[in-house]
């Protein structure tokens, strides 16, 4: 999941302001690119960015901003949500007033989501119906076969059709569900049909590998914890049907061209409250009690 990255040169020459816009680059979210909206004006000791979010969903957006074109002089940086339908403003400072043509390069990248909320809840419902038998074909304390780069995420062995739920609140962000093909082939490793899912708290739930035209919600529903969001599958870089699930969670800080989110490890409670070990090779029912005695609250 990639953000949006935007480039903004500004010249300041006497009270004139100049803006060259170009994007540097990306595919994700294509449906909401319109949807945020920047806009620059110089002021006496700088410039003011003033940020509008036409959309449904929240935003986070990450700024930096350099006295030059090589990126060697950082003037600001900043990471801040922009909630839907709101607009926020930044100041940004020019160091350099004296001098009447000044430049101000300014980047920045933007992406669904929430930052800077805590605390967040990192208990989750085991995203199947009650009784379903599921085999933890991988997990963070077993051999990480796809996992490398993502050593918390699991995968729940099921057979195809499965229902998956909403292991928490949200509201849908984004839906993939047009791929067929699946198998153990590179070239589909991004061919895997997924549905992501925005918490209130800033947490982003993924369900990968759904089947083809297997989703029940449509961006932007509302969905409740245990709701039927889709259908496992087994589409993209797979050797079997499963659900691979993730647990997003933004990061604090912002660094030009690296990802807002990284992957953490999930926590997941049956219907009494006590948190399920999720043990590699494990094979459970949903809702048996198979785990300590901590509590967890849902809603």
């Amino acid at each position: 999941m990639q953000a949006l990255n935007v480039v903004f040169k500004m010249q300041f020459l006497y009270i004139f302001l100049f803006l060259l816009i170009f994007f540097a680059g990306s595919n994700a979210f294509a449906q909401n690119k319109s949807k945020l909206h920047i806009s620059l004006k110089a002021t006496g000791s700088g410039a003011l960015a003033s940020i509008h979010n036409k959309d449904i969903f929240p935003y986070i957006v990450g700024m930096e901003a350099y006295k030059d074109e090589m990126r060697s002089k950082k003037i600001f940086n900043t990471l801040l949500t922009v909630e839907p339908k709101s607009t926020a403003e930044v100041d940004i400072p020019d160091s350099d007033i004296e001098n009447k043509e000044r430049n101000i390069y300014l980047e920045y990248s933007q992406v669904i989501g929430r930052t800077n909320i805590k605390p967040r809840k990192n208990a989750f419902h085991i995203p199947f119906q009650k009784d379903t038998s599921i085999l933890i074909c991988q997990s963070p304390d077993g051999p990480l076969v796809t996992h490398q780069d993502k050593p918390y995420a699991i995968d729940f062995c099921v057979p195809e059709n499965t229902p998956i739920l909403a292991a928490r609140e949200g509201i849908v962000i984004e839906v993939v569900q047009e791929f067929k093909q699946g198998g153990w082939k590179k070239e589909l490793k991004n061919k895997a049909n997924y549905i992501n899912i925005l918490h209130d708290d800033g947490f982003i739930t993924r369900y990968i590998h759904l089947t083809h035209m297997g989703a029940r919600v449509s961006v932007g529903d509302q969905v409740k914890i245990k709701q039927i969001i889709g259908y496992a599958g087994m589409t993209g870089f797979t050797n079997g049907p499963h659900l691979h699930f993730e647990l997003l969670e933004p990061k604090e800080g912002f660094i030009r061209h690296q990802s807002f989110f990284q992957v953490i490890n999930p926590l997941f409670v049956n219907d009494a409250g006590k948190f399920i070990d999720l043990t590699y090779k494990k094979n459970f029912k949903v809702d048996e009690d198979v785990s300590n005695t901590n509590k967890a609250q849902l809603q």
